[in-house]
């Protein structure tokens, strides 16, 4: 993921062949589709000033992440589709340009955080797993 998002951040006519081209406003590299129609609701994507940084700093931290938890031996197959999917999930928070769609995507991000704190966790991980996930204000907590 860290090779696309810099090849997103590259500036436009460069050797590589960028994506971004920095004498430019507003939202660009935008994908969108119809999703709910019914709703008015769509699958729409982009990268601006502000989020570009985010996606790339979020690409960065995770490449990280995954060279420090290297040690893992246990369902290693599991964490890294875990860490995939939330990995997915903060990029996708970053570049939504629906609300539904941000929605969506921090409530992916959610779940695979959740089962990595609560298996692969420290010695207090079930707690911090619990307190992460519930809210203070919620009932059920």
């Amino acid at each position: 993921m860290l090779v696309l998002t810099l090849w997103l951040a590259l500036p436009k006519g460069t050797l590589l062949g960028g994506m971004y081209d920095l004498g430019r406003q507003g939202m660009q590299n935008r994908v969108t589709c119809a999703w709910i129609p019914q709703f008015h609701i769509n699958y729409s994507l982009g990268v601006d000033g502000i989020s570009l940084p985010l996606v790339l700093l979020t690409s960065f931290l995770c490449v990280l992440a995954m060279w420090a938890s290297w040690p893992i031996t246990k369902s290693v197959r599991a964490y890294c589709i875990l860490f995939l999917l939330l990995e997915t999930g903060m990029l996708g928070v970053f570049m939504a340009l629906d609300f539904f769609l941000f929605y969506v995507f921090w409530e992916v991000m959610l779940l695979p955080m959740y089962f990595l704190i609560g298996i692969w966790g420290g010695p207090r991980r079930e707690y911090a797993a619990i307190s992460s996930s519930c809210s203070r204000w919620s009932a059920a907590c």
